[in-house]
């Protein structure tokens, strides 16, 4: 089956997984050389998945199942996502047959909740969710820039690990206080090239943080948060275009970044610095059933 493209169209309140068909897109994909969107978004999907660690993995035909304890969000399971290698196509019987129901199991040994990530690489697996009892937790967009508006900005401080100044704005304004352990067990342990930027206005005071982390030719930006004080002055902007120029200067040929669809106004500041739509993704969950799990 083929990926469900929307032609023309936003994709906030798509109601299923799909691919932006706009000539932005077409354009970055040309440029890059892909074949196709899918391998656009199998380089995605595998960028988001390597650069967060998490504390165990399952790998079951293509499906990689992960958990933490703390985990990156503050839940205790972290979803399972198809990445397909050696031109694996998603299979919808044999998933029902196989691999969910490893998942499911492997999340209830954890007694955590199960979380499938549902893309356009998985034609039909929204109507698969809802047969399974699953309900739908959230659609997030992911998408994409070249590396255009790459800039320095002459205010920007580079950190290549966990230092108190960037850590301490970081959860400040992001309202991540109280994930403090979380994020301090979690980030110091990314294994691809990364760095931590702390945007500071001209008279020094802090005013915006982010991540950003290498993988091949993709840079993923993560972990935005602008102090809430100077918010649409521009800042988000500045951090994301110093971010690109991080990338670009060590290689990367595009940059990608995920929202949350319900959300459209974080999206704006990233418009400015050329990212457009590039893919819908749904979060489907099942909570933590106890008479599945070991005793």
């Amino acid at each position: 089956m083929p990926l469900n493209i929307v032609f023309g169209k936003e994709i906030y309140n798509q109601k299923r997984p799909s691919v932006a068909a706009t000539e932005p897109l077409h354009k970055i994909i040309k440029n890059l050389e892909f074949g196709s969107a899918a391998q656009l978004i199998e380089l995605i999907e595998q960028s988001a998945h390597t650069a967060m660690p998490m504390e165990g993995e399952m790998m079951r035909d293509g499906w990689f199942a992960r958990y933490s304890e703390r985990g990156s969000l503050g839940a205790r399971s972290e979803s399972a996502t198809f990445l397909p290698e050696g031109g694996r196509k998603f299979d919808a019987e044999n998933f029902v047959n196989g691999p969910l129901q490893d998942i499911e199991q492997y999340y209830n040994d954890h007694k955590a909740p199960t979380i499938i990530r549902v893309t356009p690489l998985t034609p039909d697996l929204d109507r698969i969710m809802a047969e399974r009892g699953f309900t739908l937790e959230r659609t997030s967009l992911s998408v994409i820039a070249p590396m255009d508006k790459a800039e320095k900005d002459p205010n920007i401080s580079i950190f290549g690990n966990l230092v108190p100044e960037w850590f301490d704005n970081f959860l400040k304004f992001g309202g991540y206080q109280d994930r403090r352990a979380i994020h301090q067990h979690i980030l110091p342990h990314i294994s691809v090239p990364h760095a931590h930027f702390l945007l500071k206005d001209a008279e020094g005071h802090p005013a915006s943080c982010g991540s950003a982390a290498l993988y091949e030719k993709s840079l993923e930006l993560y972990n935005g948060a602008t102090n809430p004080e100077m918010r649409k002055q521009g800042y988000a902007a500045r951090m994301s275009a110093s971010r690109l120029a991080w990338g670009k200067a060590r290689g990367a040929v595009f940059a990608h970044a995920q929202v949350w669809a319900q959300n459209p106004d974080s999206f704006r500041s990233l418009r400015r610095v050329g990212f457009v739509e590039c893919y819908s993704y749904q979060q489907w969950k099942k909570p933590f059933n106890p008479d599945a799990a070991p005793h």
